[in-house]
C-alpha cells in the first residue's frame, strides 16, 4: 500500500522513498549515460556512498593496473571517478603513474549523445601478404581479379600509411600489428559532420628496459587494439576530457599520491636487494662487514649466549622433555 503525509491544505501527498543501495549501484552500473551515475551516487546517503566506495575499491585491486595501487589511493581513485559520473573498472586506468581515460569512456559517451549518428573503421595496416594461385583460387581468371584487387587494397592502405604518419616498419609484422582509421558521424542539423583519428597497435620488435615486448596487448590483439585506440583518438576532438587535465586539483593530488607509493616501494626494493651488515658471530658477539660492533646486534638471538628455556639450554630442554614423555622421542 501506497505511502502518504497530509500537506498544510489537507491533501494527500505520496512520500517519495529514497532510492534503494541495490537500485542506487544498478543505476550506477549498467547506466551508460554519466549523468545517470552521478545523480545516483549524489542521491546516495554518506553511509551508502562509503559502502558503494569500498565496493568499488574493491574491484579495482583485482584489476591488472590497480592491484599495485595502495588502499588509500584506490579508494580516492574510485571517490574521484563516481564524483564526476565515471565508472572507475571501465573508463580510466593507471599507467606510469599517472591516470588516463580508456576508449571505453567515449564509446559510452558517444551512446548517450543525442547527435552522434554511427561510425566506422578501415584498416591501414596490414598489408594483405596473401599468395593468389590459379591453383588456390580454381580459376586463372579468378585468380587474376582477386591480384588485381589486392594490389589496390595494398595501394590504399600504402596511402593512408603515408596520411596519417604510420610507422613503415609495421608492415614487417603482419601478424602482430596492426593500424586503423575511424571516422565518426555527427549530426548538426541536416548534415552530417565526419570526425576522423588514426592510431596502430604491436610491439614491431620494440622493446622496453627490462626487454620484455612494448605492446604486449597490442601483439596479442592487433586490429581491435588499433581501432579502440584510434575511436579513442577521433572522439577525443568532440567529446570534453576535462578529467585528463593537470588542472583537476583532486587528480593531481591523487597522481602525487600513486607517485609517492611508486616511490616508498622503489626504496624498499633497493633495500630488499642491498647485501645485508650483519655476517656472523664470534664468541657470542655480532659482526658485521664493517667490522665488529661495540654493542650486539640487537636481532641477534646469540648476543648473550645460547638461549635458554626455564634455566636449561636447548639440549638440556631435550633431555628433560624425552624423560618425561619417552614416546615423543622413539
Amino acid at each position: 500500500m501506497e505511502q502518504t503525509e497530509q500537506t498544510p491544505n489537507g491533501e494527500a501527498k505520496a512520500l517519495v522513498k529514497a532510492p534503494s543501495m541495490n537500485d542506487l549501484t544498478m543505476a550506477m552500473v549498467t547506466s551508460e549515460d554519466a549523468q545517470t551515475r552521478l545523480l545516483a551516487y549524489q542521491q546516495a546517503a554518506r553511509v551508502e556512498r562509503t559502502k558503494i566506495l569500498r565496493h568499488a575499491a574493491a574491484q579495482v585491486a583485482e584489476l591488472s593496473w590497480g592491484r599495485d595501487l595502495s588502499t588509500e589511493v584506490r579508494f580516492a581513485l574510485s571517490r574521484w571517478c563516481l564524483e564526476a559520473g565515471l565508472d572507475p573498472l571501465r573508463h580510466v586506468l593507471v599507467l606510469g603513474g599517472n591516470v588516463y581515460d580508456t576508449a571505453e569512456y567515449y564509446m559510452d559517451r558517444l551512446a548517450s549523445e543525442p547527435s552522434f549518428s554511427h561510425w566506422k573503421y578501415e584498416l591501414a595496416a596490414p598489408l594483405d601478404t596473401r599468395q593468389i594461385t590459379a591453383k588456390s583460387v580454381g580459376s586463372g581468371d579468378l585468380a587474376v581479379e582477386l591480384k588485381r584487387k589486392q594490389i589496390e587494397l595494398n595501394a590504399r592502405r600504402l596511402s593512408l600509411q603515408m596520411d596519417w604518419g604510420v610507422p613503415a616498419e609495421i608492415n614487417d609484422y603482419p601478424a602482430n600489428a596492426a593500424a586503423a582509421v575511424v571516422t565518426l558521424f555527427w549530426k548538426d542539423g541536416n548534415a552530417i559532420v565526419e570526425i576522423q583519428g588514426c592510431n596502430w597497435a604491436g610491439s614491431m620488435g620494440r622493446k622496453t628496459k627490462y626487454n620484455n615486448p612494448q605492446d604486449p596487448i597490442g601483439d596479442a590483439h592487433p586490429v581491435k587494439t588499433a581501432v579502440t585506440r584510434a575511436l579513442r583518438k577521433a572522439a577525443k576532438q568532440k567529446i570534453p576530457v576535462w578529467f585528463t587535465q593537470r588542472e583537476d586539483k583532486p587528480l593531481v593530488e591523487i597522481e602525487e599520491m600513486i607517485d609517492q607509493g611508486r616511490e616508498a616501494m622503489k626504496a624498499i626494493e633497493q633495500d630488499s636487494l642491498a647485501p645485508s651488515r650483519r655476517v656472523g658471530t664470534i664468541g657470542g658477539k655480532a659482526f658485521t662487514q664493517d667490522g665488529p660492533p661495540a654493542v650486539p646486534m640487537p636481532d641477534d638471538v646469540y648476543a648473550d649466549g645460547e638461549p635458554t628455556y626455564g634455566g636449561q639450554t636447548i639440549q638440556e630442554a631435550l633431555d628433560s622433555r624425552a624423560e618425561q614423555d619417552p614416546e615423543l622421542f622413539e
